[in-house]
């Protein structure tokens, strides 16, 4: 704070009979409109994200600074980050999803009519297509997940404090399998027909794979420091990944991997259901796709 000086103040200037009625008059405007104000800050804490003070652009997905995941289920697709998540069914229209507002949301599964999210206070779980989420109704012994895929009734679930749990009965329920996963990071992915087959991204290898229902689990290359992993739903040989290497993509399920030139700022990869790449980019504090029908040799706006 700054030191008042010593010089001479100016005699204060008494009002005039005019100036003495107009003075509490202002101080009476000033008061309601501080009220005025606080009210209408307080309400925009339970406005919409796209409406309220400081909203978001229309079509805008605001994730935070780390973009962690993107995840496809049927025509809706999800994009998710330390500050929140969104969802959009057509091009370039994003909605905020609401209950993951800072839960560092960081994988998806679909299974069973619910869509299923973990992040660092837990498990969440929608019964809306994914339009809004709570906690999840389970007793887990562990607090962050940082890993997440599911198919039918089954459900990996990864946390840096224990290793891996898997559930039979669509997540309401978990078991522990290995003390293996605690650097998974992202989706898993889980074969609808042999759901004891899972592929994993892990930020402490690369992508890794399970045969034995997550017991036990066998790189299969790809980038290093890996984040992200996605297979095509109609062919699970065409797969993609993100890492400290970038993009890579395989066509024979892992044996061999390509790096690929991808969008700028790409942190997370899928495949939609007509078996486009998707790349999740983020710019700022916004996440936008960019989708390729060709390998990757060109991108355009999804």
């Amino acid at each position: 704070m700054a030191k008042q000086t010593s010089a001479a103040r100016s005699p204060m200037v008494q009002p005039s009979g005019r100036g003495r009625g107009i003075l509490p008059l202002m101080a009476v405007l000033v008061t309601v409109g501080v009220v005025v104000a606080g009210v209408a800050s307080w309400r925009g804490r339970d406005q919409d994200p796209a409406s309220g003070p400081g909203a978001v652009a229309a079509g805008e997905a605001l994730v935070g600074g780390d973009l962690h995941a993107v995840m496809v289920a049927g025509d809706r697709r999800f994009v998710s980050g330390h500050a929140g998540a969104a969802y959009s069914d057509g091009a370039g229209a994003w909605t905020a999803v609401r209950g993951l507002e800072g839960k560092d949301a960081m994988a998806w599964a679909s299974v069973a009519g619910r869509i299923l999210v973990g992040g660092h206070e837990g498990l969440y779980v929608s019964t809306d297509t994914g339009a809004t989420f709570a906690a999840a109704p389970v007793d887990l012994p562990v607090t962050d997940v940082h890993s997440l895929g599911g198919t039918g009734s089954t459900v990996y679930l990864a946390s840096p404090q224990a290793g891996m749990f898997v559930s039979t009965d669509a997540g309401k329920t978990f078991i522990q399998r290995s003390v293996v996963g605690r650097s998974f990071m992202g989706t898993i992915l889980v074969d609808a027909i042999n759901p004891d087959h899972a592929i994993a991204p892990d930020m402490g290898g690369t992508v890794v794979e399970t045969r034995d229902g997550g017991r036990n689990w066998q790189s299969l290359g790809g980038p290093r420091g890996a984040m992200s992993v996605a297979w095509d739903p109609d062919d699970h040989a065409r797969m993609a990944a993100v890492g400290a290497d970038g993009l890579m993509v395989s066509t024979d399920a892992g044996r061999s991997w390509q790096k690929i030139d991808a969008p700028a700022g790409t942190a997370a990869a899928a495949f939609d259901k007509q078996g486009r790449l998707l790349a999740a980019t983020l710019t700022g504090d916004r996440a936008q796709l960019q989708s390729s029908t060709d390998s990757g040799s060109t991108w355009t706006a999804a």
